[in-house]
């Protein structure tokens, strides 16, 4: 999936967890993340960082798709919690900002096969 940041393309490809074990497991099964590769969670406020080799940055949107929190290199063994978040976007660590994630724009998410 493709990602659009207040309308203007960012080079970032997302995947979807969708199955349980693949939203359980996120990127613990990883070494690291590259920095135009993300992991998404619909329908969630909270992450954990459980078992993580690395930090990342996590990016919290509401149902509208505005960014309403946003947390960087987060570290191995903590947690991260928005209630007003509906959607978690998982990226490498400090690469959050540099795409132009900022609290209050908005995020749109495309399907590859929409564009």
């Amino acid at each position: 999936m493709k990602v659009l940041i207040n309308g203007d393309p960012a080079e970032l490809e997302l995947t979807e967890a969708k199955r349980f074990s693949q939203r359980f497991l996120g990127l613990t099964v990883f070494s690291h993340l590259p920095a135009d590769r993300g992991l998404l969670f619909r329908r969630c406020r909270s992450i954990h960082m459980f078992f993580m080799r690395f930090p990342i940055d996590v990016v919290f949107l509401d149902r509208s798709g505005g960014v309403v929190r946003i947390c960087e290199s987060l570290k191995p063994w903590s947690m991260a919690f928005s209630a007003k978040a509906d959607t978690v976007i998982e990226l490498a660590a400090n690469v959050a900002r540099a795409k132009g994630f900022n609290e209050g724009c908005y995020v749109q998410i495309v399907d590859a096969a929409g564009c």
